[in-house]
């Protein structure tokens, strides 16, 4: 496990997500040497999606050592930086399920929909982000017929 420094981890996350234009040969090779190792265990099933904080939470944890409470920063200052956080008339229950669907585990899901509403506190979406934080909290446990068929169930 490397040590680094939070903005290292986060610029090589988003070298691994192909997120960047101006990768070198040397950041590519380190990912190609993370996802030989890691596999998809930190690819995110689309580019852009709320449900990619908690991937790169984890990934500047796991794979590169950074404390979660720092790594948790460095995530709520990225979302506030990215300007991610508004919520442009969506019910916040909606974006819960989805959250909840991208995640598949509503530990996840919740502890992803915290970091954005830590990131958008002050911010005209502070309420939206708690409301989703609520729901996925707060929410009846269902049956999902396509994650009973995997054994899962959706809160």
């Amino acid at each position: 496990m490397n040590v680094y420094r939070p903005a290292e981890a986060i610029r090589q996350y988003r070298v691994l997500i192909d997120d960047v234009d101006d990768s070198t040969a040397g950041e590519r090779a380190e990912v190609a040497a993370h996802r030989e190792e890691y596999g998809d265990e930190y690819m995110p099933a689309r580019r852009h999606g709320p449900e990619n904080a908690a991937l790169l939470l984890r990934f500047m944890h796991e794979v590169h050592g950074i404390p979660l409470s720092q790594a948790s920063q460095s995530v709520v200052e990225l979302l506030k930086e990215l300007d991610v956080l508004r919520f442009n008339g969506r019910d916040p229950v909606v974006v819960a399920t989805g959250l909840l669907r991208a995640t598949g585990n509503v530990i996840i899901a919740a502890a992803t929909a915290s970091l954005y509403a830590e990131a958008a506190k002050g911010s005209a979406s502070e309420q939206s982000w708690q409301d989703v934080v609520d729901a996925l909290w707060h929410a009846d446990l269902v049956e999902d017929d396509t994650e009973q068929a995997k054994g899962r169930t959706l809160h």
